[in-house]
């Protein structure tokens, strides 16, 4: 009977736990739009309104650098906080951070907007400390890699939901010619607020197991960076975030530019969406590679899914009032993505390369052209992204035994590319002989190193291959 009641009890851990990741991709997507609406609100500089996501993403590398810290040092605080207490209390400092948005939104002062956005992002970083390591575990270690590929898919959906929710509220009671007031978002922060409360307090009344050990077997911070190619996968892994975030951040700025499209930020909501749709469209699909499926099935699992997850994208945005018809011309951009995926033979080191370098080509395009055409190529770029964390991190691991813990506590620090590279894309986007569109050559140079780390993780393998064969 204990069994039984233990196994529902960490059914429902699960459930929230998969749940969280819902409420970190709507916050990251909700950046892309607060970006524009604080830009024109504060009259800021490309550059400056890229801090947005400079204090989003900062956190994330603050958070995860003193749990290293802490890790490192051994402190004895570390031993004793559970797992439940870990997310509990992520989820306490999102809510204060958040509950804080709300106050801040009516001053007009933009640090202290930042501060908010900072702290909501560090409670994130240690609830991901602790939802990770979650899913792989409990529930059995077979079904750890469906339950994170169902998590991911959640959070794209939270990305191309809050685009939408954001735009309903910015601009739905507007009159012509009257500016969005950021004090209109102030129903989505007390909404998110409660979210967070309410989950803290889920996990405080359910039973849940200590993940946390305080037997960690302590491995140099040296040893493993000293490790054959990780300081390369280091590099890989901030790049991949850096240009996934730049891409989406300055998006709003591309697509009012009067040299590429020249449309109001109220226009752009739905594209802005359909970023986030991408995301989730290669997630989904990717996805597919997790079950065994006979060559025709998984052939045609490939081309249904994605067009079944880009018809529930519509659906989104036709039930949130936006007009769908101009979304139809992604179409045949979406048919690059089981193309690419069936090239790589499921190796994650062919997906990684093929989706880096689908990426560099589509931003080539970007920059080359004007008009939707390019503005397609922008969003085409998402489908590839989508794939990109899970095969970098899974080749970043690969063989380190029981430097992974170490390894992947240092990874999570290189999220600090998504403060990092849009800041890079902003000042340039300010040069006036420059602009925002030549500015995406910053994300594609991103891609294009995360292509050699593809190339170079694969031409080490062949090597070692090759070796053994001679030896054997």
């Amino acid at each position: 009977m204990q069994v039984n009641k233990n196994q529902e009890s960490y059914s429902k851990a699960l459930f929230l736990t998969i749940a969280i990741f819902f409420f970190w991709g709507f916050s990251a997507a909700a950046n892309i739009l607060l970006i524009p609406l604080v830009k024109e609100t504060f009259q800021l500089s490309q550059l400056e309104s890229q801090l947005i996501e400079f204090s989003f993403y900062f956190a994330y590398f603050s958070g995860s650098f003193l749990y290293l810290l802490a890790n490192y040092k051994q402190w004895s605080i570390l031993a004793s906080v559970s797992t439940k207490q870990i997310l509990i209390t992520g989820l306490l400092i999102s809510a204060l951070g958040t509950f804080a948005i709300v106050l801040v939104l009516p001053s007009g002062s933009y640090i202290l907007l930042l501060i908010c956005l900072f702290s909501i992002s560090f409670g994130f970083s240690l609830q991901q400390i602790a939802a990770n390591p979650t899913l792989i575990k409990l529930g059995g270690k077979e079904g750890g890699a469906h339950r994170l590929t169902l998590a991911g898919a959640l959070g794209s959906t939270g990305s191309a939901i809050a685009p939408l929710i954001l735009g309903y509220f910015a601009f739905n009671q507007l009159q012509d010619g009257q500016a969005a007031s950021l004090s209109s978002l102030t129903p989505i922060y007390i909404a998110l607020a409660i979210g967070y409360l309410l989950f803290a307090y889920s996990y405080k009344v359910i039973d849940m197991p200590n993940l946390n050990s305080s037997k960690t077997a302590y491995v140099s911070v040296f040893e493993l960076l000293n490790t054959s190619g990780f300081k390369f996968s280091m590099l890989a892994l901030f790049c991949y975030v850096g240009g996934e975030v730049t891409l989406q951040s300055n998006l709003p700025a591309l697509l009012k530019d009067a040299d590429f499209l020249g449309i109001s930020t109220q226009d752009t909501v739905k594209f802005i969406s359909l970023f986030g749709g991408g995301l989730l469209i290669g997630r989904t699909t990717a996805s597919v590679f997790n079950f065994p499926l006979r060559k025709m099935l998984l052939c045609l699992a490939l081309f249904v899914v994605p067009g079944i997850t880009f018809v529930f994208v519509l659906v989104l945005n036709w039930f949130s009032g936006e007009e769908i018809q101009q979304l139809l011309g992604f179409t045949p951009f979406i048919l690059a993505l089981p193309l690419g995926l069936l090239l790589s033979k499921k190796d994650p080191r062919r997906i990684l390369l093929i989706a880096s370098l689908s990426s560099v080509f589509f931003l080539l395009g970007a920059i080359i052209f004007n008009g939707y055409s390019a503005m397609f190529c922008i969003l085409a770029v998402s489908l590839f992204s989508a794939v990109m964390w899970p095969c970098i991190f899974a080749l970043s691991i690969e063989g380190l035994e029981e430097k992974t813990q170490l390894a992947s506590a240092i990874l999570i620090m290189m999220i600090v590319g998504g403060a990092v590279v849009p800041l890079l894309q902003g000042s340039l986007a300010d040069i006036t002989w420059i602009g925002i569109q030549l500015s995406y050559i910053v994300p594609l140079f991103c891609f294009l190193i995360v292509g050699g780390y593809a190339f170079r993780h694969g031409a080490i393998e062949q090597y070692s291959n090759s070796k053994l064969a001679v030896t054997e």
